[in-house]
């Protein structure tokens, strides 16, 4: 059997919250079978999915810096600092 579909949706309202709800679908040769899930299995995948959108959030956030940084170029190196001349007071 092969994942057809996930599905999780939060009440409309969060007035009366009462959990997550969802459906998952699996689809073979021998049919078709959809699992109902509740509120506890539905919040350890949407943590799962959270890890993963904070993972791909860094990889993108690193490669935009990157990119930034390769297109800006080297800083330009700082003029050398000279010397106060003897007998000056500055």
């Amino acid at each position: 059997m092969k994942l057809e579909r996930i599905e999780i949706a939060a009440p409309r309202s969060y007035d009366n919250f009462k959990g997550y709800r969802g459906e998952i679908t699996f689809n073979g040769s021998r049919g078709r079978v959809q699992i109902q899930v509740g509120d506890a299995l539905s919040r350890r995948i949407l943590r799962e999915c959270a890890a993963e959108i904070v993972a791909a959030s860094r990889e993108i956030a690193e490669e935009l810096t990157a990119e930034i940084i390769e297109s800006v170029g080297e800083p330009p190196a700082a003029p050398a600092l000279e010397a106060p001349a003897e007998g000056d007071a500055s």
